[in-house]
């Protein structure tokens, strides 16, 4: 998530869709992150994965990081908030199961039926295993992992502490 042309600094973001604290991260944190992205003051790459856990918690996992994968870059983040302002409680019965993925897609304005095949056919799940295997061994090992310009940074930080954390950041960048 970036305007054309920004490529520093830039914060990668690893995350869960069925992670509890994530949730909590994109509700405190989500709409600075945005914000700055689209001031073109800041890069922002995601990299959901699923870490092993209890089922149906991983399922659920799963399921949403595939329907995600379906979703076009155009509307991607639209759907990422969505995912995260409709995240099932891990006890929910199902957690996040195709219709409900589906139906969030089509909040987010996800209307194509290529869209609706996709995640119905969850023709991305095989994926998950492997990339969550090699996001793990390359260090990341936990939920939440923010990374800015390649340092890990607290992910605990309030908006307001991250925000200035990035702008330092993005200032260096352009005095460098």
């Amino acid at each position: 998530m970036a305007r054309p042309g920004v490529s520093q600094p830039v914060l990668d973001v690893y995350e869960d869709f069925q992670c509890s604290a994530c949730r909590t991260f994109e509700q405190t944190s989500g709409a600075t992150i945005q914000q700055l992205a689209d001031e073109g003051k800041l890069k922002v790459v995601y990299y959901p994965f699923t870490v092993v856990g209890s089922q149906p918690q991983v399922a659920s996992s799963i399921r949403a990081w595939a329907a995600a994968k379906c979703a076009p870059a155009s509307d991607w983040a639209r759907y990422h908030n969505q995912l995260y302002a409709s995240q099932p409680a891990s006890t929910t019965n199902g957690g996040f199961t195709v219709s409900l993925l589906v139906h969030l897609g089509q909040t987010a304005g996800i209307t194509s039926p290529g869209f609706t095949q996709c995640v119905e056919s969850q023709q991305y799940a095989v994926q998950d295993a492997p990339l969550s295997d090699q996001i793990i061994n390359s260090g990341v090992d936990s939920m939440l992992t923010l990374k800015l310009n390649g340092q890990a940074i607290d992910p605990s930080l309030s908006a307001a502490q991250l925000r200035k954390v990035i702008l330092s950041a993005a200032s260096r960048k352009t005095t460098a």
